[in-house]
Formats: C-alpha cells, sequence, structure tokens
C-alpha cells in the first residue's frame, strides 16, 4: 500500500490545523499533507489529512455534510457567541427549561436557515476574512457582511438539562447540516427563543462529509498506532490488522465510489490538461449528475469531472495525473 491516501485525526481542543498536518508530515515523512478545513483551535473532532497522490483531490471532498455534538449554556451571551468571548448580557434562570421546551424549539430550527457572517468567522469581505479585520479593531457593518444560505438537516437533544454550580444551564445538541452553518449562532438563536442569552460552550464535530470520527486515529497516540505498521518496500506499507486500516483511505479506495467513463484519444488529451469538456461531447446512458472519473482508452484515470448545468459543460474537479 503506498503513502498516498486520506488520514482521519481526531483532533483535540486546543490543537490547530498546522499542528495536526506537522504531525502527519513528520509519522509519514512526506512533504505533500494538506487539508481542506478551517477547524477553529477551539473546536475538537474528525479532520481528514490528505497526503501524496491524494492531495489532488482536495476540491472533490470540499463541503459536504456536517454532523456536530454541541453544548449550549443559557444564562450568559458573549462577544464571541462562545466560551471564549467576554460576557455581554446576563439574565439570572430561575428555572431551567424543560424537555419539552427545549425539544420544541429544536424542532423550529430544522429547515433553510440565511445567516448572517460574524465578525470572528472566516467569511469574507472584499477579499479580506472577517475575524481579520477584528483583530484591526475594524468592524464590519452587519448589513455589508455575507450572508449564508444553509440548512439544518437533523437536530436533536442529546443530553439532560443540568443547572451548573454557577447557577447556569446546559445541554447538549446533535446538529447535521450544511457546510458552512455557523453552529455558534445556531446556539445563540436556540437560546434566545428559549427566553435567555447563551453562548456555544463546546463543539465537536462528528463528521465531515463521507469521513466518520467513529473510525479516526486519536491524535496523542497517533505516532504510536503507527507501529501496527509493517513497513514494505519502495515507500509503502500494509496494515497488519484490518481493522485498524479504517482511518486511513488509500487513494485508490478514495476514488472506487465514483463512475469511470472512457474517452477516446482526443477528449482524453482534454482532460489531462483539465480542459472543459462541452456537454454534447460526452453521451451516457443516464444523465451523469454527480462527479465521475474520465480514463484514457486504456483505462487510466485522467481527472474527475461533474456537471455545470447552468452553463453547458463538464469541469474537473481534480486532475489525477500530473501535468
Amino acid at each position: 500500500m503506498s503513502l498516498d491516501g486520506i488520514i482521519l485525526i481526531n483532533k483535540p481542543q486546543g490543537v490547530s490545523l498546522v499542528e495536526c498536518t506537522r504531525k502527519v508530515r513528520d509519522a509519514f515523512n512526506t512533504d505533500r499533507v494538506s487539508n481542506i478545513e478551517a477547524l477553529e483551535n477551539r473546536v475538537e473532532g474528525v479532520l481528514p489529512i490528505f497526503t501524496g497522490k491524494a492531495t489532488k483531490l482536495l476540491r472533490l471532498f470540499k463541503g459536504g455534510v456536517r454532523e456536530y455534538l454541541c453544548e449550549i449554556t443559557l444564562g450568559y451571551s458573549t462577544t464571541t457567541e462562545d466560551i471564549t468571548g467576554t460576557p455581554i448580557e446576563q439574565k439570572v434562570i430561575k428555572r431551567k427549561p424543560s424537555v419539552k421546551q427545549v425539544e420544541k424549539v429544536l424542532a423550529t430550527m430544522l429547515g433553510e436557515h440565511a445567516q448572517i457572517a460574524p465578525m470572528y468567522s472566516a467569511a469574507s469581505y472584499e477579499g479580506k476574512k472577517l475575524h481579520k479585520y477584528l483583530e484591526e479593531g475594524i468592524e464590519i457593518p452587519i448589513e455589508k457582511r455575507p450572508i449564508r444560505q444553509v440548512e439544518v438537516l437533523d437536530i436533536a437533544l442529546k443530553t439532560e438539562i443540568t443547572r451548573t454550580e454557577a447557577d447556569l444551564v446546559t445541554f447538549s445538541i446533535y446538529v447535521k447540516c450544511t457546510d458552512g452553518t455557523f453552529i455558534r449562532s445556531l446556539a445563540v438563536a436556540i437560546g434566545e427563543k428559549l427566553g435567555y442569552p447563551s453562548h456555544m460552550s463546546r463543539l465537536k464535530r462528528l463528521s465531515v462529509g463521507p469521513f466518520d470520527g467513529a473510525v479516526a486515529a486519536d491524535y496523542e497516540t497517533f505516532d504510536m498506532r503507527l507501529n501496527i505498521l509493517a513497513t514494505g518496500g519502495k515507500g509503502g506499507f500494509s496494515f497488519s490488522n484490518k481493522k485498524e486500516q479504517k482511518w486511513f483511505i488509500p487513494y485508490e479506495e478514495a476514488l472506487a465510489p465514483y463512475e469511470r467513463i472512457k474517452l477516446n484519444k482526443e477528449m482524453a488529451q482534454l482532460a489531462r490538461k483539465g480542459k472543459r469538456i462541452l456537454y454534447d461531447q460526452l453521451t451516457f446512458e443516464t444523465e451523469m449528475t454527480q462527479p465521475f472519473i474520465v480514463t484514457s482508452p486504456a483505462g487510466e484515470p485522467l481527472a474527475v469531472y461533474v456537471l455545470n448545468s447552468d452553463l453547458g459543460y463538464y469541469h474537473t474537479l481534480a486532475v489525477l495525473v500530473e501535468r
């Protein structure tokens, strides 16, 4: 097995993306390491890291559905909508909400939402991230900030509703949503509907796209788990225990679910260069609305294409050969 693939790491709270990437780079002794996630230091959970030839697949796996476990604290709000911010509004909780009240509010959060990007976020305004403006003491007016259309696909109460020693109330919820959803803003909105200022006190990402945190390697013991690998020839390796392979997805396995279309010699030359292919240049038995792999006449995978139905052509998500 080659070193080309996708490694799933459970990133701990307080560890940066740079630290995770460096650890994988050192462990696999390769400089071709990258990731596509803007997972903040304070957020824990699954992080896919791409190595070797798999770095070509970054665009293919960008976006997708996310799943989170989010802890919400009622009693005060903060400048950043999470526990790291400065408290701003406070309210004494005389009686904690009931399970029925919380579940009723959660039901109203299902479906599509228009979320205004908060100043501490990585959303951009005029080519610059909002949190960069904030670091310079500049606040962009709400009416000028980006608006994201997101969707909450599923949401549920996952823990008991408890009162803390500080007379605050906490509970955790499960959220399944589209990429780009501001979970902290969702936590604040839930608190408001319950009648209290609130903030997100903890966040764990359970899955991102097709990558499940349940099979991810633990960050702290990742180096030790590499001891299960038997070094092979030409820089490759093999797993001594098949069950341990789940946290490493080989390059070929990552491409396996995609349908393959064989091109003629002329079209293959376009694909090698990542050129767009017009809609009427390809014929399928059924319309291809999902990404698919195009191959050379000999069956060599060349690129991953997807249909741009509005413009009437197929464009590349990944070129699989060296240009």
